[in-house]
């Protein structure tokens, strides 16, 4: 057994365990010892190795690694002792950045008739992508890009969010889906959910990922809304495919426990044939996880894929003050800042010479919202998805260099 690699039994829940007597209830991830795991029989043991005082919930895709629930209150000395235990660590619940404000860029008035130039009604709003705003600060430059690539249908970058609005007619030609599922209650490509048409919701643990909040879907239209569709924005990359991976509540809320399911069934659908280059991350928060660092590593390890990360909008040195996930030191993460009209540092974002990569455009960024809609939001969670779309872009144009030569092209 790889210890690493997501493995499809430790996606099970678990019901062996008997109820906790109390209501003041705690859950922590634990990460079994790769001893104790080449030593279980089936995946019943856990719960016989965790013990009777700790409720094995479910796993997390990665072996070993399970979330439990207690009202013990000496957890952290009862089972760190343990040498069938590697770590444990308490759920955090993290909250998303929150947007910094609609600052809305109002549009340009000019003719366009350039062929690589999109026909979107709304491409006059992207600063971030329109040349046409200033004669001297580019940007990202895409439209050089555009000139000669737009996308390729084979790249898939994973959204890890609220959830995306799948049936938005600006992004359902993008969005990616199963080829091995098939929408009829049952789990029929037996990767533990049932249905997962266009991703995965780790909240519920069910196949539906739509978006019911509006970050994550707004996130994913600068990535890659349908370019010269004659409808709304146009993302960085035209034609591409989407993963929704949802962790993230109505409210904007989610648990680190969530966030690492994500990322195990990104790597086990990459490991099954779905060309997942990277996942895109706008949101923070909480302290660090060896979990999450482990998920993250795990999936770049065994897959190449890199993990996009906004920065934060706290407007603080992330070199001195560490903010999580863009701070874990990982070869997979890429941490964006924002940047204004301007080219100039967000007053909200987030910065470090060391820590954060590079800027991309997150003021007044205009993208799409659920219900067939539009809307201008600002943040390096507006940010990071300009990168992940230059990420796919990237591939798309050179489909066979590697994670570390798409991020150091990026960085340099």
């Amino acid at each position: 057994m790889n210890y690493n690699k997501p493995d499809l039994i430790w996606f099970s829940k678990f019901n062996t365990a008997s109820p906790l007597t109390q209501t003041n209830k705690k859950r922590f991830i634990v990460r079994l010892s790769e001893k104790a795991v080449n030593n279980m029989d089936n995946i019943n043991d856990v719960q016989k190795i965790i013990g009777p005082d700790y409720r094995v919930l479910e796993g997390l895709g990665l072996p070993g690694m399970v979330v439990v629930e207690t009202d013990v209150s000496n957890t952290f000395n009862t089972l760190s002792n343990s040498p069938n235990i590697e770590y444990i660590e308490e759920d955090q619940i993290i909250q998303l950045d929150d947007p910094a404000g609609p600052q809305d860029i109002k549009k340009n008035n000019f003719n366009i008739s350039s062929s690589h130039i999109p026909n979107d009604p709304e491409w006059s709003r992207l600063y971030g992508l329109n040349s046409s705003f200033s004669a001297t600060n580019k940007h990202i430059n895409v439209e050089e890009v555009w000139k000669t690539n737009t996308g390729s249908s084979n790249i898939v970058i994973a959204v890890i969010d609220t959830g995306i609005d799948y049936t938005h007619p600006d992004l359902v030609a993008n969005m990616w889906t199963n080829p091995n599922e098939t929408s009829n209650g049952l789990d029929s490509d037996n990767n533990g959910y049932i249905d997962d048409i266009y991703g995965m919701n780790g909240i519920n643990d069910s196949g539906n990922p739509y978006d019911d909040n509006r970050h994550g879907t707004h996130c994913a239209g600068t990535i890659g809304a349908v370019g010269n569709n004659s409808k709304g924005v146009v993302g960085v990359c035209w034609n591409l495919k989407m993963m929704a991976l949802k962790f993230l509540s109505s409210g904007g809320s989610g648990s680190i426990a969530n966030a690492i399911k994500c990322v195990a069934y990104a790597e086990l659908m990459k490991s099954r044939g779905a060309n997942i280059k990277a996942t895109s991350n706008s949101w923070g928060g909480g302290g660090f996880s060896q979990g999450m660092f482990d998920a993250i590593q795990s999936a770049w390890t065994n897959e190449d894929m890199l993990f996009i990360a906004a920065a934060g909008n706290s407007g603080r040195n992330t070199d001195s003050t560490i903010y999580y996930p863009q701070g874990y030191n990982s070869p997979a993460v890429i941490s964006v800042g924002a940047s204004d009209q301007s080219g100039n540092k967000a007053s909200f974002s987030n910065y470090g010479a060391i820590s954060v990569d590079l800027a991309a455009p997150g003021v007044g960024i205009y993208s799409c919202v659920p219900g067939n809609s539009y809307e201008s939001l600002s943040g390096t969670s507006m940010a990071c998805p300009h990168v992940a779309g230059a990420v796919a872009l990237l591939y798309s144009i050179y489909p066979n260099v590697t994670g570390t030569q798409i991020k150091n092209a990026l960085i340099n």
